[in-house]
């Protein structure tokens, strides 16, 4: 799979990769994930790790208790999970991202490259996405 957008462009299934990227920007658009504005800021992380001590006593409180130990993922977490509201994100536009003139209108800009994105939610990548999902 290509690594970044020149090369998923470059690539031969170019069109398939365009019409994902259109799907995955329309889903983030409805979860609420930003909104658009000027400036860029980036602070706050957070990585939640489980000690060595607390999986153990996990392990054997299940087997005590005849149940199975399972690990898993909640699909979405990081772009489900809400941030502080003094915790502010902001992205510049992503290669690829395209805004009509309509909409470059409506928010008072020219240009794409006039805006920053100003995430609501947690984002794939970010350094406090971990942090807001906990």
């Amino acid at each position: 799979d290509p690594k970044n957008f020149r090369e998923a462009m470059r690539d031969p299934r170019s069109e398939k990769w365009k019409q994902a990227i259109r799907e995955e920007i329309e889903a983030l658009e409805q979860n609420g994930t930003w909104k658009q504005e000027y400036g860029v800021d980036y602070t706050y992380t957070f990585s939640a790790v489980l000690d060595m001590e607390s999986g153990k006593i996990i392990l054997v409180v299940s087997h005590i208790w005849k149940v199975p130990a399972r690990h898993g993922d909640v699909p979405g977490a990081y772009v489900k999970a809400k941030k502080e509201e003094e915790l502010v994100i902001m992205l510049v536009i992503p290669t690829g991202m395209e805004f009509t003139e309509e909409q470059l209108r409506a928010v008072g800009v020219k240009t794409k490259y006039e805006l920053a994105l100003l995430l609501e939610k947690g984002l794939y990548g970010l350094k406090q996405s971990g942090r807001l999902w906990n």
